[in-house]
């Protein structure tokens, strides 16, 4: 796999998350306590999108679909329990930006 920047790191503010492409792959980028963390920007329940639609709160990435709401941090949902966001490895590089290594098509 192939490391992909996408957005500059100071484009990205604690507690704030945002929409990036990675190769025609739509992510949800957040940073919660300082980290970076990046997901596939697709609800488990129905496939809505978490950027167009739902919100960050109180470190809670919030489905705007159906309230469905996920630990920022680990992308776990609060209920049910057994669903989870598809996490991207992502990564600050030395230059400054945030680099993801989106999956596969």
């Amino acid at each position: 796999m192939t490391w992909v920047e996408v957005l500059d790191d100071d484009e990205l503010d604690d507690d704030d998350m945002t929409a990036a492409d990675a190769g025609g792959t739509t992510l949800l980028l957040a940073r919660v306590a300082g980290t970076v963390h990046a997901y596939l920007d697709a609800c488990p329940h129905q496939g809505t999108s978490l950027t167009g639609d739902g919100d960050l709160e109180d470190d809670l990435i919030v489905c705007g679909g159906h309230g469905w709401e996920f630990d920022a941090a680990t992308g776990r949902c609060l209920d049910p329990d057994d669903q989870c966001l598809t996490p991207v490895p992502v990564r600050v590089t030395a230059g400054g930006r945030i680099a993801v290594e989106p999956p596969e098509a």
